[in-house]
């Protein structure tokens, strides 16, 4: 009992735990004497690992690079939409030697914007607007797989104007017709072509800065496509030009299939 008692105070608090404890050691013990044979167990384990991770690596990978072919060329036909006429859009999808939760690939969007220019990294060389296009492209032809519901795209008129904007906006109603999207936009092309529109603004009460939101109806909103056009003084050509700019708008959605934006 004296020898079971100082057992316990070693290796537990019941005979079990005891017995436990030895259980553990002569396993712990058949290994360290058969050493080699454990080492060679380990490494046919690992070898076998090895073989199955390289195999489905290799199987996303060829996957991958099946689907790159396919989204490129899809995001490059929504480039043109976008007014990249000339674009060239291709994803590149390359081995590394360095495992991820991901495979072990490595993927760059490589774009080129003009006539003769090689293909380069996005990152590199888009402005803030051809990025805004790009993400806008991508959500475009994503938009009957993705599961996201509503789309927010803040200041996406960055750096374009003109023809631009206005392929911008008429693809961000393309858009609107499976997703619901927001736009914070100071572009009247854009503005125009939303079924509500909002008026953000900021004022001064009581000594503090307040954020107000208000929604726009009937000829609030030409005020304001008026405003945006215009500028501070806001004459009757510009007004006109507002409504023409509303009209068309309205136009083209009615003239698309399904809901707008």
């Amino acid at each position: 009992l004296d020898k079971i008692n100082q057992l316990k105070a070693k290796y537990g608090q019941s005979f079990t735990d005891i017995e436990n404890a030895l259980t553990e050691r002569k396993e712990r013990l058949e290994k360290i004497e058969n050493f080699d044979a454990y080492i060679e167990e380990l490494k046919n384990k690992i070898d076998a690992e090895e073989k199955a991770l390289n195999k489905a690596a290799a199987a996303l990978t060829s996957f991958r690079q099946h689907s790159a072919t396919e989204l490129g060329w899809k995001l490059q036909k929504a480039l043109v939409d976008l007014n990249f006429p000339d674009v060239k859009f291709t994803i590149d999808v390359r081995e590394t030697e360095v495992y991820t939760i991901s495979g072990r690939d490595e993927v760059e969007f490589m774009i080129s914007s003009n006539p003769g220019e090689p293909l380069r990294p996005l990152k590199n060389i888009a402005s803030g607007g051809e990025l805004s296009r790009v993400m806008l492209a991508l959500k475009t032809v994503l938009a009957d797989t993705d599961s996201i519901d509503t789309l927010i795209f803040d200041e996406i008129d960055t750096g374009i104007s003109g023809r631009t904007a206005q392929k911008v906006s008429e693809s961000l109603s393309r858009l609107a017709k499976r997703h619901q999207v927001i736009c914070i936009t100071h572009l009247p092309q854009i503005a125009a072509m939303a079924d509500h529109h909002f008026l953000i603004r900021k004022n001064v009460k009581d000594e503090r800065t307040v954020t107000e939101i208000k929604e726009l109806e009937g000829d609030e909103i030409t005020d304001e496509l008026s405003r945006i056009i215009g500028g501070a003084k806001v004459t009757d050509t510009v007004r006109q030009s507002a409504e023409e700019m509303k009209k068309l708008a309205d136009d083209f959605k009615k003239n698309s299939e399904g809901e707008v934006l």
